[in-house]
């Protein structure tokens, strides 16, 4: 899919971000940056929860902003940062809810809880499990849903170590199945094994974009975050280290 950015401006009078041209078009782009650099504006903005207030976000030639809902929850869905408070619905309903645009069966609904490994807990009730487990049942409820662009904000929050790697081999899935990914991560090694487009964001402005191997380095990992950053060759990592650090 095609996301074309051009003269977008977003203000809500307490926060605003502009993006003069960008296009975004990779397998998966990774979003990177402080808190407070427009990651989550971004994600919402492509989604079409919130609306621009200059230019335009287009979606394979759509103004996104524009699109009757179920129409785009069929070009794109979202798995938000914050999870949502307890309500009492069971896991396989929570997945239902997300599929409200493609009228799924049952049996996807509970497929797509299968394929994380979580479909004991089909029949949980949602505001009885931890965190990491309403995480990953609300991809499941993204991966029901069958959009062909999945946003991710933070998806590795609340996880666990074997919830992370059951959330890695989810996104290699997805990829496989021809869904474009867009995703914020705070983990660079992550980030930089899982994405081949980078988007590098602080104060409301991307300061850096392109391939994710080629824009992600010391410098501009310096830059966006304001500390000095070390490129561990070994590992082919990237670490920040104290001012006076000296090896």
């Amino acid at each position: 899919m095609k996301i074309e950015f051009n003269n977008l401006q977003f203000n809500n009078g307490r926060f605003s971000l502009e993006i003069e041209s960008m296009n975004l078009r990779s397998r998966v782009i990774g979003i990177l940056g402080p808190n407070g650099a427009g990651k989550s504006t971004l994600l919402k903005l492509i989604d079409g929860i919130l609306h621009p207030s200059k230019g335009s976000l287009k979606i394979n030639g759509y103004e996104i902003s524009k699109v009757e809902p179920r129409r785009r929850a069929r070009l794109v869905s979202y798995l938000p940062q914050e999870i949502p408070n307890p309500f009492v619905f069971k896991a396989i309903d929570v997945v239902r809810i997300y599929g409200y645009s493609n009228h799924g069966s049952d049996e996807l609904a509970f497929n797509a809880l299968k394929s994380l490994g979580i479909s004991d807990l089909a029949f949980v009730d949602f505001n009885h499990m931890s965190g990491g487990e309403r995480r990953l049942v609300m991809l499941a409820g993204l991966i029901y849903q069958n959009s062909n662009l999945i946003l991710m904000d933070e998806p590795e929050s609340f996880l666990d170590i074997a919830h992370k790697v059951i959330l890695r081999e989810a996104i290699k899935s997805l990829v496989r199945d021809g869904k474009q990914i867009i995703i914020v991560l705070h983990d660079l090694g992550d980030l930089i094994r899982l994405t081949d487009e980078i988007v590098m964001m602080k104060k409301g402005r991307v300061l850096y974009h392109g391939s994710t191997h080629e824009v992600i380095n010391e410098r501009t990992l310096s830059d966006i975050f304001s500390l000095p950053f070390k490129h561990r060759s070994v590992t082919d990592t990237y670490e920040f280290y104290p001012a006076d650090f000296d090896e």
